[in-house]
């Protein structure tokens, strides 16, 4: 790589990063960088694109820390817009390992310029990766996890003990949809989604189920604004129903939520 092709790939993130800060005003609402996965895992033969991703991710807590509502979502590929969704054919296996869906990355957006969230309140918060798929994403597939999940940093994304079947059968997904199709009454619609959120949770945070308690919110587990959005996605699926990410990220208990999903779901029969 050439020190031209270097700036080439530097420039128009770091300067024009720069340049919308000096333009705006200090009373912004968020200001967002959309940064790439990249910078997080590394990209071998893209030392500048990842340098400039970076850029990005440092300044959104510079901005934080001088009162300014920076932030920064390192993305992985979307799949369904631009060169990757014309080149899907061409990609290789291994680039699953960061892939979003139009729908999720404007769900991502969406969490972190809404106020409540308070997103940009540090820099413990102002920073998020979306899209990085845990290994029990690639075991459930039968692919190899990506080389960057054995160094400790990615150690999370890794599946604890007694969460996965070890026996070689396939996993059988939680029977939702056919449950709230056949309740006799919004309690045993409710009671059904609780538990069918303990299951989605069991397996997205590798947290064996026996140790899921229905009383306790999500967020009490860790679950953050990306795991929010698989939720929303799955919610919308195979429940019929919309939730906000503020009420999954709330303090409700997955009881409470379950009963208020169960509510809001056009598969329960009327009463």
């Amino acid at each position: 790589m050439t020190y031209a092709q270097f700036n080439a790939a530097i420039k128009p993130k770091v300067q024009g990063s720069l340049n919308l800060i000096e333009a705006l005003p200090r009373s912004i609402d968020f200001f967002i960088c959309l940064s790439s996965a990249a910078a997080v895992v590394g990209n071998r033969g893209q030392a500048n694109y990842v340098a400039a991703n970076t850029f990005q991710d440092a300044l959104a807590e510079h901005l934080v820390l001088t009162g300014l509502p920076g932030l920064s979502i390192n993305l992985g590929s979307v799949l369904t817009v631009g060169w990757v969704a014309e080149n899907q054919q061409n990609l290789p296996i291994s680039a699953a390992f960061g892939t979003l869906s139009e729908e999720e990355l404007l769900s991502v957006i969406e969490y972190h310029i809404d106020p409540r969230m308070k997103a940009a309140a540090s820099v413990d918060t102002c920073h998020t990766v979306a899209g990085l798929r845990s290994s029990a994403y690639f075991v459930q597939r039968g692919l190899p996890p990506p080389a960057f999940m054995q160094f400790p940093f990615f150690s999370h994304l890794l599946p604890s003990a007694g969460v996965h079947n070890t026996d070689g059968e396939k996993e059988i997904d939680f029977p939702i949809n056919d449950l709230l199709k056949t309740a006799d009454s919004l309690q045993t619609a409710g009671d059904a989604v609780s538990k069918a959120i303990g299951w989605k949770l069991s397996r997205v945070m590798s947290i064996p189920t026996e140790d899921i308690d229905l009383d306790r919110s999500l967020t009490s587990y860790g679950v953050d604004s990306l795991v929010t959005v698989d939720f929303r996605t799955w919610i919308m699926k195979d429940m019929a129903a919309i939730v906000q990410a503020s009420d999954i990220l709330s303090e409700k208990s997955m009881l409470q939520l379950g009963t208020e999903i169960a509510k809001l779901s056009s598969l329960v029969p009327k009463e």
